[in-house]
């Protein structure tokens, strides 16, 4: 079950209300259909499309290094930055599952160097550590959140 942000990006609904309707269940579905939708693409990948940096005119990522903020985002630069950003909702979710308020300073994220994930073997390998994080994650939540 692939989650549709739609209402909350439109502005029909807020992101804590949105929220209300999805259990741990719902999320440790949703955390096994991203992943396997991005393994697929993975797997049926080289290891040179997985470093391969496609050009992007409309490239503009602030928050990269200085000279990379108009490079295209390469199949290792993706899952670097998709498994650190939904290891970091995750975390978010324990806390807020058990009422505690999460800080917003430090960031709970690490980002594996995107630079460093070189083959396929080691996207899949990095999907599937993130996976299982994610979903420790949601066992941690308690039984009425």
């Amino acid at each position: 079950m692939l989650i549709d942000f739609s209402p909350v990006r439109n502005g029909e609904i807020k992101l804590y209300d949105f929220a209300k309707g999805f259990s741990a269940d719902n999320l440790r579905a949703a955390t096994h259909a991203m992943m396997d939708t991005i393994r697929v693409v993975v797997e049926q990948a080289t290891d040179e499309q997985v470093v391969f940096i496609p050009h992007d005119p409309d490239a503009n990522d602030p928050y990269a290094v200085p000279g990379e903020e108009h490079l295209g985002w390469s199949l290792a630069h993706l899952v670097a930055h998709t498994t650190a950003s939904t290891e970091e909702g995750a975390t978010y979710s324990s806390l807020l599952a058990r009422g505690l308020a999460y800080p917003r300073e430090p960031r709970l994220r690490y980002e594996t160097p995107w630079r460093s994930v070189t083959t396929r073997a080691h996207a899949l390998q990095r999907l599937e550590e993130s996976r299982r994080i994610c979903l420790a994650y949601l066992d941690t939540w308690t039984d009425e959140p």
